[in-house]
């Protein structure tokens, strides 16, 4: 720490505090001025200069200073830093207040992949308080990929009654982005607030992208527009960090390769940052297409748990006319794992053959009912999903899986598929199964008849069909391993802040 005050300035490296010296040079240039007296003294290497500076006119000037040291983080964790100042000095003229300063510093953190450039310091010591401002040119983030865009940093202050409050600018080199934050921080107890603002920012294809907001984010998205916004807060003491954060989402469209997100409207709120951990029930709402199916009014109920699960409240989707409910969770540790049920509401027969992807099958009507689902290991597993018909309808046939169960019989496989070219079923009753190798099966239990054929004579089918239910699987397992693997990055990326 650097004291000021009676007994002139200390530098003291203490084992206990946050930053421990295990380095400290100083280079040519040194200049004492008259009576000003310069020594290392005690065991601990107190540095110390008399008489004290705040009132003996003089100019003191350090050409050159190098710290090699190791400081704590959050975690108890050790990193080290380096730190260069080419110059620094002190200087107190007239009645000028005493004017401490540091010019061209840079900082290095490479544990972290932190460096920081053009640092620039200056501190007065008024009569009641400390002013003091910091600026950071050139803030940059090496990893692979970078958490942020280079980043320009600065901060006014003062310190009154051992108190430093200041207000902090932190914007991007070369974009839009920047973040407002209001300190304040006890220098007795080590406790304090930061408070910060995201201004609204507009994501573009070309001008402001995804990857310029969060560059991991452009590996999550082929492309992505809307506007977002955010604010929260970090606490801290010695022993503690912890904070919230409420981001905003307005008219976002998110592309991958298998999904479109459209007009996503919400807020998420998180209630810690280290690790990241949702309340119940984060609301997003928006449009949601896949492949030929939608685009499909939605809207998800979610909560990031501080054991890195999500859990889903509620997914529902409004599919031609019906309902798709969802309700599970999905493991993000140690691979993917997910676990629901697709409740399913007055769905058209039509859009729902299209979600399961059976080749040749079409229909009219409407059914309800419900779709166990896992998935583990990369498969998808439906145990006893059974859905029903709420009344008459059409179902039309013209696969091959038929042909394929009555190639011993001919004459039955060319009648049976003459009747389910239009069969007009008066019950339908579809039941679903699949483990996790293999393909999995369509139990079709239905009666009614065709018209034209034998007049309209009644029938009644159990017809398996075979199905690897491919589509569902991608909307599933693609789905949620986008959804857990966004946060699981976002995770990670926090751990790393």
């Amino acid at each position: 720490r650097l004291d000021i005050g009676n007994k002139g300035i200390v530098f003291i490296p203490a084992s206990d505090s946050a930053l421990a010296i295990s380095k400290l040079s100083l280079g040519s240039g040194l200049t004492i001025p008259d009576g000003v007296t310069f020594q290392l003294t005690g065991p601990d290497n107190h540095l110390t200069i008399a008489p004290s500076l705040d009132s003996a006119e003089h100019k003191l000037t350090f050409a050159h200073l190098e710290i090699d040291g190791l400081f704590d983080t959050e975690k108890q964790k050790q990193q080290p830093i380096r730190i260069t100042i080419p110059r620094f000095g002190s200087e107190k003229t007239g009645s000028r207040p005493l004017h401490l300063y540091a010019t061209g510093g840079t900082l290095e953190a490479p544990t972290l992949h932190v460096t920081a450039r053009g640092i620039n310091l200056s501190v007065e010591d008024l009569s009641d308080e400390i002013k003091f401002g910091f600026e950071a040119a050139d803030v940059q983030h090496s990893g692979r990929p970078p958490l942020t865009k280079p980043l320009a940093i600065s901060a006014q202050g003062k310190i009154v009654k051992n108190v430093a409050r200041a207000e902090i600018l932190a914007k991007q080199r070369h974009g839009p982005l920047e973040v407002r934050g209001r300190l304040k921080h006890a220098l007795d107890s080590g406790a304090g607030r930061l408070n910060f603002i995201l201004p609204k920012v507009t994501l573009t294809p070309t001008s402001f992208t995804l990857a310029d907001l969060y560059p991991p984010a452009a590996e999550w998205f082929d492309s992505a527009l809307g506007e977002a916004s955010a604010k929260g807060h970090l606490l801290w003491d010695k022993d503690v960090l912890s904070g919230q954060m409420s981001v905003k989402l307005n008219k976002v469209q998110l592309v991958s390769d298998e999904f479109t997100l459209k007009d996503v409207k919400g807020s998420i709120t998180f209630i810690e940052l280290v690790p990241l951990v949702m309340p119940p029930r984060q609301r997003l709402k928006g449009l949601v297409s896949y492949g030929e199916l939608g685009p499909m009014p939605a809207q998800l109920e979610f909560q990031l748990q501080d054991d890195g699960k999500i859990a889903i409240q509620d997914l529902d989707l409004t599919l031609a006319g019906g309902h798709l409910n969802t309700r599970g969770q999905l493991q993000t540790e140690k691979g993917l794992s997910a676990k629901a049920a697709i409740g399913v509401k007055a769905v058209d027969l039509k859009e729902l053959l299209q979600l399961i992807g059976v080749d040749g099958l079409n229909g009219t009507g409407r059914l309800s009912g419900s779709i166990p689902i896992r998935i583990s290991g990369g498969n998808l597993i439906i145990s006893k999903g059974e859905l029903h018909a709420l009344g008459p309808g059409t179902l039309r046939y013209g696969g091959s899986a038929l042909e394929k169960q009555l190639s011993a019989r001919k004459d039955t496989a060319g009648t049976v598929s003459q009747v389910l070219s239009d069969f007009r079923y008066r019950t339908l009753t579809m039941k679903l199964d699949k483990e996790a190798k293999g393909l999995g099966t369509i139990l079709l239990q239905m009666e009614g008849s065709n018209p034209a054929v034998y007049k309209g004579h009644p029938f009644a089918f159990n017809i398996r069909i075979e199905s690897d239910f491919d589509k569902l699987g991608r909307i599933a397992f693609g789905g949620a391993q986008s959804f857990s693997e966004a946060l699981r990055r976002a995770q990670k990326a926090a751990d790393a802040e």
